[in-house]
């Protein structure tokens, strides 16, 4: 990256060293040596004469920060919001950057897709869209909350913030007490939601009582955050649409960040997704379920996040739901579920079941 003049990582005598280690022992400014550790060991590099400060300088939504995300090695994530001021997330970092990708870490962190789909949600909580104001709102999949919090920034009535990992629980109320120094109408609530087994459980009821007991609900959802989930395995996705098939109707806006994998473009054939000649199953799973709503949102530029695409789904108004079939697999033996009538399967191919053999649910 070309380095201009009123850069906070411009130095003369610095132009044309490009290697990291090169720049530390010379001590020329870089992120990496003035923002690194929450910018502790990085007191050389700010003149707030010149205006040279860590605000300036290591925040991100300045002077492409954005490609350094992941930030492992920081426990303080700066945000700079376009109204003005700046939003302070904590985050857990990690030994080194490697161990950031093990899975246990993942939604301990802020990634590249969430931090993409944070400014399209800062977009659409300003004017003239405002689609947050008094509306009750979900995130699933919420890592550290930014999401949320966004959401509650701009005027939810109702934030409720779920993920699987109790940690991440622990991270979201933590950085939700910014919502409430803040003086903002919808508090963020955290929830220990794990929806990774939702469609081995027994019946709808069960699921509905799971939310229940969380204090999710009653009822569905104005507006549903998911960002990339679409990178979970097969089983897990098919999970999710049945939690997203009990917090939403035909009303709710589900917003769904793709990332920055092929896999989650919803831009491609919606009569069979395809990714490298193979059928994406997960894709199609999602399209029969809802439908998009609008042109997709990505930063666009040359940038780290030009890839990352985020999009407004609808719920489809023929989509038979995850708990709506007539039959069910329940311990290896197929059952009609109860109250359930003939063709109400939404087309969904049953197998042949003998007269005698079937059992209600």
């Amino acid at each position: 990256m070309s380095l201009v003049a009123n850069s906070c990582w411009y130095s003369p005598q610095c132009v044309g060293i490009n290697d990291l280690h090169e720049k530390v022992l010379r001590g020329c400014p870089s992120f990496e040596m003035c923002c690194f550790f929450d910018g502790h060991h990085g007191a050389r590099c700010w003149d707030a004469q010149a205006g040279y400060t860590y605000e300036r300088c290591c925040s991100l939504g300045s002077e492409n920060n954005e490609r350094h995300i992941p930030l492992w090695h920081s426990r303080w994530i700066l945000l700079e919001l376009r109204n003005g001021g700046y939003l302070n997330i904590s985050q857990e970092p990690t030994s080194n950057e490697w161990a950031a990708y093990r899975d246990e870490n993942i939604p301990g962190l802020l990634w590249k897709s969430a931090y993409a789909m944070f400014r399209w949600l800062e977009a659409l909580a300003a004017p003239p869209f405002q689609i947050f104001r008094g509306r009750r709102v979900l995130e699933l999949g919420a890592g550290i909350g930014l999401l949320s919090i966004m959401a509650a920034l701009g005027g939810a009535a109702e934030v409720v913030s779920t993920d699987a990992s109790w940690s991440s629980v622990g991270l979201i109320e933590r950085n939700a007490q910014y919502t409430h120094t803040r003086g903002v109408r919808g508090a963020v609530a955290a929830r220990q939601l794990d929806w990774a087994n939702v469609t081995n459980m027994q019946s709808e009821r069960l699921a509905r009582r799971r939310l229940q007991d969380l204090q999710i609900g009653p009822g569905p959802f104005d507006v549903v955050i998911c960002s990339a989930l679409g990178y979970v395995k097969l089983t897990t996705f098919k999970a999710l649409l049945c939690i997203l098939d009990l917090v939403t109707d035909q009303q709710s806006l589900l917003l769904w960040g793709g990332g920055g994998s092929s896999t989650n473009d919803l831009n491609v054939s919606a009569a069979w997704p395809t990714r490298g000649g193979r059928k994406d199953e997960k894709l199609q799973l999602l399209l029969e379920a809802f439908r998009i709503a609008g042109r997709p949102f990505h930063l666009g530029g040359e940038g780290a996040l030009k890839d990352f695409k985020s999009f407004k789904l609808r719920r489809r108004s023929r989509w038979p739901g995850c708990w709506k079939k007539v039959w069910m697999l329940a311990e290896g033996r197929w059952c009609k579920r109860e109250g359930a009538t003939e063709g109400a399967t939404g087309g969904i191919h049953l197998p042949i079941v003998q007269q005698g053999a079937v059992r209600t649910c």
